[in-house]
């Protein structure tokens, strides 16, 4: 960690010098950007593009800087003994010699746990027990409870709040009634600004005492998640959130009906694949309140390589069944009578890997694909299924998998990072090898764009991207160069990308846990830190100041070439400048990525339309150092910068960073404006989009340069377009001849 920091204080004095140095030559670069308002691409941007990914993973959501607000670990005591410390996290107290007073017996008030705790005093003097060490959220009362009994009854329990060395005691409850049967106790526990403490349970005097299932969260939890994480998220606002995993969603671990009902008789322990224990008291219905609660779709990943059909099954018919169903009945039997009516569904986790639980060859997994497909839309057909693919290479998978499954899905879901090692090359290519993934993701989302279109599966079959994120090569946990600018600007473009294609890309989820949302102990403090990272204000930005119409632009700008390395994507021509032009009817959003290192971009802008109005808003997120980050100590040190702008023909991007720009505008049409060609010049297909619905075109004639009929066709509109096939044209101009009515429109295409 220390060579990582002082490495980056070294690259920070090199860009610094390198801008000074710069300034001498030249003091900016030169580009142009044209938006055409009128000309929106087919399809609607959605806030389910700007997605987010939840997964039990280490201690994403289940530990003491995690999503869930449980701050006790092991509380149902189910883990086995480490005869060196006592219970798994929990301890002997330190004065307890004999094993044989702190036991674990099988069993317990939770029927569906394996143990619970009997501490055992023969003592009148010495207390018996165990502690655990807690973090305490500042700003909050806490609720604590336990259930309890005893057949021979100790003098008292203790339930203390202490420092480290046990002396001082911020908190004390003492129980001196027990019930021979098992009993709650609970009671409310007030705000304690020290960190952490330590937790104690401990009896005094002769008896015995039986304990399971403690716990302890902080009264300000929203659906079970600390507030922390729900502020960020409703700053966030992602359209859909998907859970629980991950490779986690396969295993044993993950079976949907150990994370339903009382949430004291959930399995326990539970482990995943390393071993680490994932109960799932944030189960469905938390995880479903949660989405809720900030106003995004849930999306639930069924268990392919553990599981069957028919658990998937009976897993949509708990989330959408009427309570007349089984499990809908057992639903409102949890106090939620209403049905969830969960849309989207995903069979498995990258079930197209060889290292994932239940994998099978394309051919085979198809097969068990529409068992899962047709157990689940037999309950509800009206939700949303995805199967797991491919998006690089990835042409004989899709052929493979598509010629069993036919028609039976409505997603195609895939997977991609852009990473780039950042201790072997310079700082600076390791940079730009993060921004190189755009041309070549281009080229293989339109690959698959063409496929899907030429199964003739559009508009039925749209992309989804449920898992993407940025690495650099090294596990991301630690990595603290995901904290700052540059791997905020490496996210805005994946964004930006996932944004121009509205028509056959429905949704796309960031992994959260990656360098978006940061969750650490502060080691001066002690205390939890939870704060979000340059990414997450970048993705919070271009999530909440965008529009539904996606536009064409024309950039003129300079680029750059990637470094030949074989852990980057080598790639030629990158442009500086990244543009997503998106908006409504009277609101334009030019949201720009200014990816040059050091030097700002100054750029001419042209609107095909009026520009309402002197002032225009600009959200943009920049610092002075691309390495410059948010870190424990300085969580806010790069957020949204908001200001006014003189609107004029010429906006300055800065160095390294992401602007929007909120102009109002008039879209200015011309009589036959609404009848748009996309994309115009095009390659194999031409989408010509009907903007106003008081009129169809019933058929089309298409000349060549000379004049000759070379293609003629009835129309057909799938929602307000229709499409021309010209794979089987030469290049060059074409003339597209339209009936409405006993009126013709015509309008050019070129073909490369």
């Amino acid at each position: 960690m220390f060579n990582i920091i002082k490495n980056l204080k070294i690259f920070k004095i090199y860009i610094t010098l390198l801008i000074l140095f710069s300034a001498l030559l030249y003091s900016e670069e030169k580009a142009e950007i044209t938006v055409y308002v009128e000309n929106p691409i087919p399809g609607k941007l959605t806030p389910l593009i700007y997605g987010s990914f939840v997964e039990f993973l280490l201690d994403y959501i289940n530990g003491p800087c995690g999503m869930y607000a449980q701050e006790i670990h092991n509380r149902g005591f189910d883990e086995p003994i480490n005869e060196k410390t006592g219970i798994e996290i929990w301890n002997k107290l330190p004065w307890c010699n004999n094993l044989e007073s702190v036991q674990q017996v099988f069993g317990g008030y939770n029927k569906n746990g394996e143990r619970y705790l009997k501490l055992i005093s023969a003592n009148k003097t010495n207390s018996i027990g165990v502690y655990q060490k807690v973090w305490l959220s500042d700003n909050t009362d806490y609720e604590f409870y336990i259930y309890l009994k005893s057949d021979k009854a100790p003098e008292l329990l203790n339930i203390k709040f202490t420092d480290s060395t046990f002396s001082t005691v911020y908190f004390n409850k003492s129980i001196t009634k027990f019930p021979k049967e098992w009993e709650k106790i609970s009671f409310r526990i007030p705000e304690m600004d020290f960190g952490f403490a330590y937790l104690i349970l401990e009896i005094k005097g002769i008896g015995e005492l039986d304990l399971d299932e403690s716990s302890l969260m902080p009264l300000n939890n929203v659906s079970g998640v600390r507030k922390e994480y729900f502020d960020l998220y409703s700053k966030w606002k992602p359209g859909i959130i998907r859970y629980p995993g991950g490779c986690f969603a396969d295993l044993p671990a993950s079976r949907w009906f150990n994370g339903i009902g009382n949430i004291d008789q959930r399995k326990s322990p539970n482990y995943d694949w390393a071993y680490f224990p994932q109960r799932l008291d944030f189960g469905t219905d938390e995880f479903i309140q949660f989405c809720e609660s900030i106003g995004a779709e849930p999306h639930i990943v069924v268990n392919f390589g553990s599981g069957t059909p028919q658990e998937a099954a009976n897993w949509v018919e708990y989330c959408n069944g009427d309570i007349n169903t089984y499990y809908g009945k057992i639903r409102a039997q949890n106090g939620h009578p209403k049905p969830y009516n969960v849309k989207y569904w995903e069979v498995g986790n990258e079930q197209n890997l060889p290292l994932s639980m239940g994998y099978l060859p394309p051919k085979d997994m198809a097969k068990r694909y529409l068992e899962f497909y047709d157990a689940m839309k037999k309950v509800d057909p009206d939700i949303k299924i995805m199967i797991n693919g491919e998006i690089l290479n990835a042409y004989d998978y899709f052929n493979k998998i598509m010629d069993v499954v036919g028609q039976k899905l409505d997603l195609y879901s895939w997977h991609i990072t852009s990473s780039a090692p950042a201790d072997e090359i310079s700082d600076v290519d390791t940079y730009l090898g993060l921004l190189s993934i755009q041309n070549d993701l281009t080229k293989y989302i339109a690959k698959l764009e063409n496929w899907i279109d030429l199964r003739g599966l559009y508009p039925q079959v749209k992309q989804a991207v449920t898992e993407w994120w940025v690495e650099y090569n090294r596990f991301w946990r630690e990595d603290i160069r995901c904290n700052t600018l540059e791997f905020a600007i490496a996210s805005a473009v994946f964004n930006n990308l996932f944004a121009k294609h509205p028509r056959t890309i429905e949704l796309a989820e960031r992994t959260h846990n990656v360098g978006l949302i940061k969750s650490d102990i502060d080691i001066v403090t002690g205390k939890r830190v939870i704060y979000g990272t340059p990414t997450f204000y970048v993705s919070a930005m271009m999530r909440n100041y965008c529009g539904p119409n996606v536009y064409s632009t024309k950039v003129l700008c300079g680029s750059f070439n990637t470094p030949e390395n074989r852990d980057v994507w080598v790639s030629e021509n990158v442009p500086w400048l990244d543009v997503l032009a998106s908006g409504s009817k009277d609101t334009l959003y030019l949201c720009v990525i200014n990816k040059h290192p050091y030097l700002p971009i100054q750029t001419r802008l042209n609107y095909s339309g009026k520009i309402n109005g002197l002032l225009a808003d600009v959200f943009e997120i920049n610092s002075i150092n691309l390495l410059d980050m948010n870190t424990i100590d300085k969580p806010k040190n790069i957020l949204i910068n908001e200001k006014k702008w003189i609107v004029n023909d010429y906006y300055q991007f800065p160095p390294h960073s992401v602007t929007i720009l909120q102009l109002q505008i008039n879209t200015v049409f011309h009589k036959d404006n609404y009848i748009d060609i996309y994309p115009n010049p095009l390659n194999e297909f031409a989408f010509v989009v009907i903007r106003n619905s008081d009129v169809k075109p019933s058929s089309y004639t298409l000349y060549d340069i000379m004049g000759n009929v070379v293609m003629q066709s009835d129309v057909q509109l799938n929602d307000n377009y229709f499409k021309v096939d010209l794979r089987n044209l030469g290049k060059g101009f074409y003339l597209l001849k339209m009936v409405f009515g006993s009126e013709f429109k015509f309008k050019h295409l070129i073909k490369n």
